[in-house]
């Protein structure tokens, strides 16, 4: 009896379509394998460049338009963007941001000799906020001033008054219109953290400017 082979003879002229195809791979120094994974790179290819095509448009939008890239922002959100942008890694200033209002506090310390209305140069932040100002001459601006307990009630009251005076002057002086400035001081009757500690203190003593959403 003859045993059968389990053996497949690959003959360049003969046998099956697959045998004759495995067997020109080889001739050619392919594994299968090889091929297959040649016959995949084109696809692999088109798919990573659908996706940085996609990258691409999302981070290539217009800084006019909203995150769809769609429906352009409103000047007021184009202002909260340039302050954002622009004074939120300034030292001594916090940003407090909502759909109707944009509150940008000054710490004191930052802006004022210590016991003094009268501005240190530089202004910290004040001249880059007047010139954001300026590009928004829709928006209502209040500033209010405070202080910390250490003086008297009356003298507190005098100074952040003083104080908030200042500020004013210093938007005015970088263009910003005064008609669309108020300016008031609140003493330490409105404290953002407890006078007992230094640093309840030192969050007291602050200049917030408000920047108010156009009804329009």
């Amino acid at each position: 009896m003859h045993k059968k082979s389990n053996s497949v003879i690959h003959c360049p002229g003969g046998g099956d379509g697959v045998s004759r195809e495995m067997h020109r791979m080889r001739e050619f120094g392919q594994s299968p394998e090889r091929l297959g994974m040649n016959r995949k790179l084109p696809v692999i290819l088109l798919f990573y460049s659908i996706a940085l095509s996609a990258c691409a448009g999302f981070f290539g939008q217009a800084p006019d338009q909203g995150l769809s890239g769609g429906k352009p922002l409103t000047a007021f959100e184009k202002q909260r963007v340039e302050c954002q942008t622009r004074l939120g890694r300034v030292e001594g200033i916090s940003i407090e941001q909502s759909p109707e209002y944009i509150r940008i506090t000054f710490r004191c310390d930052s802006l004022f000799d210590r016991n003094s209305e009268r501005i240190m140069p530089p202004a910290h932040g004040l001249d880059e906020l007047a010139d954001i100002l300026k590009a928004h001459p829709e928006t209502e601006i209040k500033v209010d001033a405070h202080t910390d307990c250490i003086l008297s009630e009356e003298d507190n009251m005098v100074l952040s008054e003083m104080r908030a005076a200042s500020v004013k002057e210093a938007l005015m002086a970088g263009g910003v219109d005064a008609s669309r400035i108020t300016a008031r001081g609140w003493g330490e009757s409105k404290p953002a953290a407890s006078n007992a500690t230094d640093a309840g203190r030192l969050a007291n003593r602050r200049v917030c400017i408000t920047l108010i959403r156009s009804p329009s």
